[in-house]
C-alpha cells in the first residue's frame, strides 16, 4: 500500500512540475565554446517579401528564450553574435487536390547564417546556403490579393519557424 502511495505521489509530482513548465537545469543544450550569452543582429531580409526578418526575429527569440541556458544579451555584452542574412524566398507549385480547387505550394527560404564569438572576434561557423522548407495551401479561386492576407501569412510563419529551427540545431546541436 505504502508503495502505491509513493507512486501516485511521484506521478502526481510529475504532472504538476511538467504542466507548469519548469525543468531541471542543465535539461537544455549550452551554446558552443562554453559562451553564456547571445546577441542576434538585425536580420536582413534581401528577398522580395517583407516582414519575413519580423517573423524569424520572433521565432528564433522564442527558441532560444525557451533554453534556460542562454542568455539573450546586446552586442556589446554578448559572447557571440548571430548574423543572418535572407537572400531568397522561392515557390514551386507541388500538387492540386483531385477536385481540382486547392493547391499546394512548397516555399523555400535560403540565408547566410553566421556566428561570432565577439570576445575573440573570430567566426566560428558559416553556412552560405542554409535554407528551410514550408508548405502553402489555398483554393484555386483565390486571387492574388486574397493571397497576401492569412492564407501567405500562415505558409511564411511556417516556413520562417522552420528556419529559426534550423538555426537553433545548428547552433547547439551540429556545431
Amino acid at each position: 500500500m505504502k508503495s502505491v502511495l509513493i507512486f501516485v505521489y511521484f506521478i502526481v509530482t510529475s504532472v504538476m512540475i511538467t504542466s507548469c513548465g519548469y525543468q531541471l537545469e542543465g535539461t537544455n543544450p549550452k551554446l558552443p565554446t562554453g559562451a553564456e550569452s547571445l546577441a542576434i543582429l538585425p536580420i536582413q531580409n534581401r528577398t522580395f517579401q517583407t516582414g519575413l526578418e519580423t517573423r524569424l526575429m520572433r521565432n528564433l527569440r522564442q527558441l532560444l528564450r525557451n533554453n534556460s541556458s542562454v542568455r539573450l544579451s546586446n552586442i556589446q555584452n554578448a559572447d557571440l553574435v548571430l548574423d543572418i542574412q535572407l537572400k531568397a524566398l522561392n515557390t514551386k507549385q507541388t500538387s492540386v487536390s483531385a477536385d481540382g480547387f486547392t493547391v499546394e505550394l512548397q516555399l523555400v527560404l535560403e540565408g547566410n547564417v553566421m556566428l561570432k564569438n565577439s570576445n575573440q572576434n573570430k567566426l566560428l561557423w558559416r553556412e552560405a546556403a542554409l535554407n528551410a522548407k514550408g508548405v502553402l495551401l489555398y483554393e484555386k479561386g483565390e486571387t492574388s490579393t486574397g493571397l497576401t492576407g492569412s492564407t501567405i501569412g500562415r505558409g511564411l510563419d511556417e516556413v520562417t519557424s522552420a528556419f529559426a529551427k534550423r538555426v537553433y540545431e545548428r547552433i547547439f546541436f551540429r556545431f
